[in-house]
C-alpha cells in the first residue's frame, strides 16, 4: 500500500513530508504537536501536522505525520521510533474515491490495553446507512499494525470485546451483528434479523443471509437487549 500511495504524492508532499522527518529528528526528547505549510508553486499549499509521543503506551514513542493538499486527499503516515530512528508502521489515504474523511482517532478497540488506530469515513453516494471504520489494530509483541479491517455501521465495546452494529442495506432486510475479538482477529457471533421483514418477530442465525425463513435460525419475539443502543439501531429498525 505504501509504494501506490507515495506514487500520489506531489513534489510539494515530499518536501513536506521530507520536512517532517527532519523536524521529528531532531525533537525526539518530549511530545509534541507541530504545523507547518509546504509552499507550492500554485495557489494551493500543503498544511502538514505533526504529533509525537506516547501515543500508543507510554514505553513507545509514536510519530504521526498528516498530510493535506486541498482538495484532493489527505495523506497520514505513523512511525515508531526505534533506535533513534523513524520506522514506518503505516501511510495511506484519509479520502478515497467517493468517501468523506470524518475523523481519525487513537483509541483501544479490541480491549487489549494498547491504543489502535482507527478511520471513520462515510461515502458521498449509497442508498442507506454507512458508517465506514477502518481499523488498525496495534500488535504489541511485534511493535507494529495489524492489517487494516473495515466495519460497516459499527458500536465498539472493548472491555467486552464485542462489535455490534447494523450492516448495510434497508431495514427490514439488513441484519444486526455480533463480532468478538479474538486476539488481531475477529470471530461471527450471530445475526439478528426482522423476520419475514415485519417488527414484531425476529431470528437468530450464525451467519448472513437475505431475507431468511424460521426454518433458518431460531425465532425471538424481541431483538436482544445488547442491541438497543448501539449507534444505528435505530435504522434498523426503521425509525430513522
Amino acid at each position: 500500500m505504501a509504494d501506490s500511495i507515495e506514487r500520489l504524492d506531489s513534489l510539494s508532499l515530499v518536501k513536506a513530508k521530507n520536512e517532517g522527518l527532519a523536524y521529528a529528528q531532531s525533537h525526539k526528547r518530549k511530545s509534541y504537536t507541530h504545523t507547518f505549510t509546504t509552499n507550492r508553486d500554485t495557489s494551493f499549499q500543503s498544511v502538514t501536522t505533526l504529533r509525537y509521543g506516547h501515543l500508543l503506551s507510554k514505553d513507545t514513542y509514536l510519530l504521526m505525520m498528516k498530510r493535506n493538499e486541498p482538495p484532493w486527499h489527505t495523506l497520514l503516515n505513523i512511525y515508531i521510533l526505534k533506535n533513534g530512528q523513524f520506522r514506518l508502521l503505516y501511510q495511506g489515504e484519509n479520502i478515497e474515491g467517493d468517501f468523506e474523511f470524518l475523523g481519525d482517532t487513537l483509541r483501544d478497540i479490541n480491549g487489549d490495553g494498547y491504543k489502535d488506530y482507527v478511520i471513520h469515513l462515510y461515502p458521498s453516494s449509497g442508498c442507506c446507512r454507512r458508517n465506514v471504520y477502518r481499523v488498525l489494530l496495534f500488535d504489541p509483541h511485534r511493535s507494529q499494525f495489524g492489517e487494516v479491517q473495515e466495519f460497516i455501521n459499527p458500536t465498539f465495546y472493548p472491555r467486552r470485546k464485542l462489535i455490534l452494529g447494523v450492516e448495510y442495506g434497508q431495514p427490514g432486510e439488513v441484519p444486526l451483528y455480533k463480532f468478538r475479538w479474538n486476539g488481531m482477529k475477529i470471530d461471527t457471533i450471530e445475526f439478528i434479523h426482522i423476520l419475514n421483514g415485519k417488527k414484531g418477530r425476529y431470528l437468530r442465525t450464525t451467519h448472513d443471509m437475505y431475507l431468511p425463513t424460521a426454518e433458518d435460525g431460531i425465532v425471538l419475539k424481541s431483538v436482544p437487549k445488547e442491541y438497543r443502543s448501539i449507534e444505528d439501531f435505530a435504522w434498523f429498525m426503521g425509525k430513522y
